[in-house]
């Protein structure tokens, strides 16, 4: 079985959405730098939408190098598209509870306290990954397809 470019390539872009999952997203105050699996915990009720955010973008990786592998990169396009849609859809979430936590009082006087500010720049190095591999995916996507001679 020869590699080819395309797949290599679909290979790079579905283990950077695997790895952008463990990787620093957003940082909240008082808490630091959260991963997606670790952000559900952070206004003290338990939020499971997250880690159901988490899991989708691994299924999405694990799928992604299955296509990748049986050399049908066309389908990269689909997953690629899916993970931006996902990462504009989670974007918007957190900054829906970026803004709640403003008008919570007891969060700012919490952080009056602490000299804690919510400001909007908590987004972290975690979405380049997660960007880059959907981008990844999709230019994958539309490569033509020829085997390298030194992969068997």
């Amino acid at each position: 079985m020869q590699i080819t470019r395309q797949q290599l390539i679909g290979l790079m872009g579905s283990v950077l959405l695997l790895i952008g999952v463990f990787v620093p997203v957003v940082t909240i105050p008082l808490m630091g730098d959260l991963d997606f699996f670790e952000i559900r915990n952070f206004n003290g009720l338990i939020d499971y939408s997250f880690t159901g955010i988490a899991y989708g973008i691994v299924g999405l990786g694990l799928a992604s190098v299955l296509l990748a592998l049986l050399n049908y990169c066309r389908g990269l396009l689909i997953s690629g598209l899916l993970a931006l849609g996902i990462f504009g859809l989670t974007i918007k979430q957190l900054l829906d509870i970026e803004k709640n936590l403003h008008d919570n009082l007891t969060t700012n006087f919490l952080m009056n306290i602490t000299g804690t500010t919510v400001d909007s720049n908590n987004l972290r190095w975690g979405w380049v990954v997660l960007l880059t591999g959907a981008l990844v995916l999709i230019v994958a996507s539309f490569l033509k397809s020829k085997a390298r001679q030194g992969l068997q």
